[in-house]
């Protein structure tokens, strides 16, 4: 693994619940990526059936870690950027950028 390498591990892929309003077939994905071992965020996401991400075809944050404090979201939550806040840092930039997520 290089150094800032991001891995992930999927903990929990089972079929999307009839509420969930996804087409049937869907999966629900729970993920945590992490860099060097350290989990840096956790994301919950709907696979389609013909592997594109459902919802807002964007993974969903759920969990941030960012040292020794986790942020993770209230339910329920219109906009997570209303339940979370917390000064930029490198790696959330990193994360943020790669699920496409613009920060102001």
């Amino acid at each position: 693994m290089l150094a800032g390498e991001i891995t992930f591990k999927v903990n929990r892929h089972k079929p999307a619940s009839a509420e969930s309003g996804q087409p049937l077939g869907t999966m629900s994905q729970e993920i945590s990526y992490f860099e060097n071992g350290v989990e840096i965020v956790r994301v919950h996401q709907f696979v389609l059936p013909d592997g594109s991400l459902g919802g807002s075809g964007l993974p969903d944050p759920k969990r941030i870690y960012e040292g020794n404090t986790a942020y993770h979201l209230r339910s329920p939550a219109k906009n997570w950027r209303e339940k979370i806040s917390f000064y930029l840092s490198d790696t959330r930039d990193r994360i943020f950028w790669r699920f496409g997520i613009e920060v102001d």
